[in-house]
């Protein structure tokens, strides 16, 4: 094969390193998946690196150069590759998108004219898709949702005693829930003596001076919260652990949100989601009159509703360990092996 006809894999990847983002861990997983797939016919740039001169010049050369070009990155990095939607025009284009707000970036001339190029735009949730074909019919977006490399574990059937175990895994910042969360245990611990709520915090820290000096003070002086740094769950130790937990808590509001891979990492180990109504966690866990979580209004008393949402499990354990065991056998869907896709 023609060193031009070889497959160009442009994501934001990380790569040998700790993903710090739900973006960094799905190229990590899409880059293996591709190599197994591609072998020597791929190509690829990591744009985690930055857009220092060396990088930049790989990029834009390697853009020129290839004829078959996949895209794996932010909608942000996207809008700044448009510049080159002239040269893109002439190639074999896939796009994988990140996020759940690109339809809302389409009005930019350049990026419409990328995306309506591409041979295929896979999106991760059938909203999406709708929203992105409404902006335009002409983009072929097609949906292939957010995935995982599921591993082989051999759980127990989880129970709930005196001691419920909450975790928050995600980037720490103020729009994904961060602080509801510590609010949300604290009330718990506040309503009911008889059980103990614990709260174990996993991801990096994307909060402000001020934000980090109030997320210290308030976990210093509860013990029933723990920042625990970062949870690896590209090893079966990772998922071993974090199914040890009851309850994930995902409060988020973030802007960029698409179909977040923790709720994946979630349904594989079977620990329920408390989630908040916001952009497409309705549509992931809410499939086919099957209730995979719980979602809540965060424009209602969303502490209260969501207390009661764990409060109602905790008391009915039966319809918990069905729940556990749905969620694992959801999780199969997503599998990365099973999932097939054209570039």
């Amino acid at each position: 094969m023609s060193s031009r006809r070889k497959l160009l894999f442009i994501a934001c990847i990380n790569e040998c390193n700790q993903p710090r983002g739900g973006a960094e861990a799905k190229n990590q997983i899409l880059l293996r998946k591709l190599e197994k797939e591609y072998d020597q016919e791929l190509v690829y740039i990591d744009t985690s690196r930055g857009l220092v001169l060396l990088n930049y010049l790989r990029l834009l050369g390697g853009i020129i150069w290839y004829k078959r070009i996949a895209l794996s990155i932010p909608s942000t990095a996207l809008m700044k590759l448009s510049l080159l939607y002239y040269i893109f025009l002439k190639k074999r284009l896939v796009v994988f998108v990140i996020g759940g707000v690109i339809y809302k970036k389409l009005k930019s001339g350049r990026l419409r004219t990328l995306i309506e190029s591409a041979k295929y735009v896979y999106v991760e949730t059938h909203n999406l898709r709708d929203n992105i074909k409404r902006v335009s019919p002409r983009i072929n977006a097609q949906y292939l949702p957010n995935f995982k490399e599921i591993p082989t574990l051999l759980l127990g059937e989880k129970t709930i005693t005196n001691s419920v175990r909450l975790v928050y895994l995600s980037r720490i910042h103020i729009d994904k829930g961060i602080f509801r969360c510590l609010e949300l245990v604290k009330y718990l611990n506040g309503i009911d003596s008889s059980i103990q709520y614990s709260l174990d915090i996993y991801g990096a820290f994307e909060l402000t001076a001020e934000q980090h000096r109030l997320f210290d003070q308030i976990v210093n002086n509860d013990k029933s919260i723990n920042y625990k740094g970062f949870l690896d769950l590209t090893t079966v130790s990772g998922y071993t652990l974090l199914a040890t937990y009851h309850f994930l808590i995902f409060l988020t509001n973030h802007f960029g949100e698409g179909f977040p891979g923790v709720l994946i990492d979630a349904m594989i180990v079977g620990v329920p989601v408390i989630a908040s109504k916001w952009r497409y966690n309705e549509e992931i866990l809410f499939e086919n009159g099957e209730v995979l979580g719980d979602i809540i209004d965060l424009d209602l008393d969303y502490i209260q509703n969501a207390a009661n949402a764990i409060l109602a499990l905790v008391s009915n354990k039966e319809r918990y360990k069905v729940l556990s065991q749905i969620l694992r056998l959801t999780a199969q869907k997503y599998d990365v092996e099973r999932l097939k896709f054209d570039i």
